[in-house]
């Protein structure tokens, strides 16, 4: 007889448990030692203990990522974020007057050109990519 089988019936002698109750942990006490010996129950056996063991570790995890959560001021974050934003509208604004700029100096570019000059992209060599050999 197993020792585990003894305690349960010191138990049931002593009246710690109902013989209903001692009843009860022999028969899964049986299931137990008949399951021990099925093939592949040391392996299932021993992937439950991993992945119990593992949710206790993802719990504790969360529990730590809950606590430093709480301690994030928020208020500051929501500042931070703020002050990023408004540094990127002050580069988009600089970038705005860059192409104004670049607009002025292309607009310069081409009243110095003669007014009442005519181009004509056929006839000047200069803006033309028409290759006068090929007429």
């Amino acid at each position: 007889m197993t020792e585990e089988r003894k305690r349960v019936l010191e138990m049931v002698r002593d009246g710690i448990i109902s013989i209903e109750e001692g009843e009860e942990l022999l028969r899964v006490l049986k299931e137990a030692e008949d399951n021990e010996s099925k093939p592949g129950y040391k392996f299932k056996a021993k992937l439950k203990e991993d992945l119990e063991r593992t949710k206790i570790e993802l719990l504790k995890a969360k529990e730590k990522f809950v606590n430093e959560y709480a301690k994030i001021d928020m208020a500051k974050v929501k500042s931070k974020i703020k002050k990023g934003i408004d540094t990127v509208d002050s580069a988009v604004g600089k970038v705005d007057e860059a192409i104004l700029k670049f607009g002025e100096k292309i607009v310069n570019i081409n009243v110095d050109i003669e007014e009442s000059e005519t181009l004509d992209p056929m006839e000047d060599e200069n803006i033309s990519f028409y290759d006068k050999d090929e007429k």
